[in-house]
């Protein structure tokens, strides 16, 4: 027997995955902390990569996610600026 797979469609509109919200459309969707921190990460890394960092649709608790997050913003910025970029 065959099982069921829900497929996440994206249609560019306001209810896509977060990232999409968060980043296309200015939505708020996990908390505002959050949503900045994906923000900063956004101007870091490319998309694919912020993407790559959780599992967006099944995210860990909200306390752990900003944790994680923060982390990679203090990581990636001492990183950039380490290689010259003027980081604000």
């Amino acid at each position: 027997m065959g099982g069921f797979q829900l497929k996440t469609k994206m249609n560019g509109k306001l209810g896509d995955p977060p990232l999409h919200d968060i980043l296309d459309h200015g939505a708020p969707r996990f908390s505002p902390d959050i949503d900045e921190l994906v923000r900063q990460l956004a101007t870091l890394v490319p998309r694919y990569r912020l993407a790559e960092m959780c599992d967006w649709l099944n995210p860990p608790p909200l306390s752990d996610l900003k944790a994680q997050l923060q982390t990679e913003v203090d990581r990636l910025t001492e990183e950039a600026r380490r290689r010259g970029w003027e980081i604000s």
